[in-house]
């Protein structure tokens, strides 16, 4: 029974498209456009008016004389069952094909085409900030760019995609009409904008509103002052390199000017390290604060109740104190020493006390004091104000001087090994300390300290370097640095050279390096010494071959000889000074009486 009934469906509808094939060429049904509408909330479903077809499927057909119904399978469409309503949502989300049957009222003639609905999707939106301006003495209006806001708007959506258009009421939004200009100038404030976001290919279209708004605006600095920050270093600069000097600033020293009057109270203040950091209101400084660089730039960040803002840079800068180093000081009965700070007068006032009082007169960088006791300077530097102070003792103590030089027994420890015994500097077999003529010229040490030439003291006995060497003259036996030895220029050979003046100026020749006499003697001790300054080997050219009968030596700053290592080519000697220490030596030649000396310098 149920196979008959399967046949018998079969049977009609094979009769049923037979009878549809007969009677389907007096009418035609025209295949309609794709009949679209814009997805409001992008579910791929929305309501479809499906007579909108009619007018494309009959054509110039009349519907007075054919009837149209929609059905959702083409064999529906066929045969007639199962009409849907002209008023129809798509149960296939996004497109969904729909059969069309046109009958002809008269013959009952059939045909059939389809067509395609189509859901499309509406431009996404979310939620969009308002658009506020900052204005200094605003008046409630001002010019927007509303374009600023396409990039928000479209959150990440293809502007080549979609397109963005603003209108001032939603109604105009929806019918897309009276697109505002860009820039708009806001007419109440604040204002309400709409905003359409329309999909190029499809025409669908979202909108999303946002305010217009005028903030009065804040102001960081506004008398564009240079603001600068300035604090003493607490320490003394050692390195040289001032910066990286530190010091803790209260950055509440700033607020005043950065206000410039303006109300605290209308104003939230913060600073901090980086721009960035200011634009973005993220890691405040906090008030007492360390600079980390010298000087270093801060950003100081005024904002106002509607979020407006400012930002003005601020400097700190840490200025270096004087550098001053007073040890204590020993004063012999009797005699007076000289404090010298080594500042100078052109960058640095100074103040001396004593006992805590200042001393009334005292207003250079160095103090002759006579008499012992507790004793302070203070150094200002005029450019910054910054100051020190140093405090010191002078204790008075008896100073012998056994051979009545001028020189006290303390200072005639040449080498500072706390040995007087073993400094003897003109190799004499008599100690300095014993020796009135240490430097062994025949100038007694008491004439060589005394100041000639406008020397002036700088210690317990003055410190008198004719040829500045850095050697004293009592010290120095080549004194004019003319390079003949104080010794050799008695000219007048009565074994004293302080009463020798050959050009008759009041300067005795030893101390006159324009004064050395051309003696045949001097002449054949002439030599070359290169390089100078050396490091590693030194070469020594005699000016003639008289080598072997020349002794060369080499001789420190405080005269004591050096063996080291050297190799003798004819008039040619190369001296090895690679083991020797930095500083200052001399090349010592000596033929019979004669005797030459050069300074070399070793690096």
């Amino acid at each position: 029974m149920l196979l008959n009934q399967s046949i018998m469906k079969k049977l009609l509808l094979a009769f049923s498209f037979c009878f549809f094939l007969l009677n389907s060429y007096s009418q035609i049904a025209n295949q309609p456009s794709d009949l679209m509408v814009c997805d409001d909330d992008n579910d791929g479903y929305a309501e479809f008016d499906l007579t909108i077809t009619e007018p494309e499927v009959l054509g110039s057909q009349s519907s007075l004389d054919f009837s149209v119904s929609y059905h959702e399978t083409q064999t529906d469409a066929i045969i007639g069952d199962y009409p849907i309503a002209s008023l129809y949502v798509n149960i296939v989300p996004n497109m969904q094909v729909i059969y069309i049957r046109v009958e002809d009222l008269s013959s009952g003639s059939v045909a059939t085409t389809s067509v395609n609905l189509v859901v499309n999707l509406t431009p996404e939106t979310t939620v969009i900030s308002d658009y506020e301006i900052c204005e200094i003495n605003s008046d409630g209006y001002a010019e927007f760019d509303l374009t600023t806001k396409n990039a928000e708007i479209l959150n990440g959506q293809n502007p080549a995609l979609f397109s963005v258009s603003y209108y001032a009421s939603v109604v105009e939004a929806e019918l897309q009409m009276n697109v505002l200009p860009s820039p708009f100038t806001n007419y109440t404030n604040p204002q309400t904008i709409y905003a359409a976001i329309t999909d190029n290919s499809t025409g669908c279209f979202s909108t999303i509103s946002f305010d217009l708004v005028v903030n009065e605006a804040a102001q960081a600095n506004p008398d564009l002052q240079t603001i600068v920050y300035q604090q003493c270093d607490d320490n003394i600069e050692t390195d040289g390199d001032p910066s990286d000097d530190s010091s803790q600033f209260d950055l509440s020293f700033f607020d005043f000017q950065i206000l410039d009057g303006q109300s605290p109270s209308l104003y939230t203040l913060s600073y901090f390290a980086t721009l960035m950091d200011a634009e973005a209101g993220v890691n405040p400084l906090p008030t007492l604060y360390q600079n980390t660089t010298n000087p270093q730039i801060i950003y100081a960040k005024v904002e106002n109740s509607t979020g407006c803002y400012d930002i003005a840079e601020a400097t700190l800068m840490v200025t270096p104190i004087p550098y001053l180093s007073i040890e204590d000081t020993i004063l012999c009965v009797d005699e007076s020493v000289t404090i010298d700070t080594g500042l100078s007068s052109d960058d640095y006032a100074f103040l001396w006390y004593v006992d805590g009082f200042i001393i009334s007169g005292e207003t250079l960088p160095t103090l002759t004091v006579d008499s012992p006791g507790p004793y302070t300077v203070q150094v200002i530097d005029l450019q910054s104000s910054c100051s020190v102070m140093t405090e010191f003792w002078v204790t008075e103590l008896p100073c012998p001087d056994a051979d009545s030089d001028g020189v006290d027994d303390s200072e005639e420890d040449i080498n500072n090994n706390g040995n007087l015994d073993d400094d003897d500097t003109d190799g004499d077999g008599i100690p300095n300390y014993l020796d009135d003529d240490d430097d062994g010229d025949n100038v007694s040490t008491e004439d060589e300290i005394a100041e000639l030439l406008g020397r002036n003291s700088s210690g317990t006995h003055p410190f008198v370097d004719t040829d500045n060497d850095m050697i004293e003259n009592y010290l120095d036996d080549d004194d004019d640095g003319d390079g003949v030895l104080t010794i050799d220029e008695d000219y007048n050979n009565n074994g004293d050279p302080t009463d020798d003046d050959t050009n008759s100026n009041m300067i005795p020749d030893y101390l006159e390096a324009a004064v050395a006499l051309s003696l045949e003697s001097l002449h054949k001790l002439s030599f070359k010494l290169y390089p100078n300054p050396a490091k590693d080997m030194v070469t020594v050219t005699l000016s003639q071959n008289i080598l072997n009968t020349t002794d060369i030596s080499l001789i420190d700053i405080q005269g004591k000889t050096i063996n080291i290592p050297k190799k003798e080519f004819n008039s040619t000697v190369e001296l090895d000074v690679s083991s020797l220490n930095a500083g200052l030596y001399f090349i010592q030649l000596r033929n019979g009486n004669n005797l030459i000396i050069e300074k070399l310098i070793v690096e």
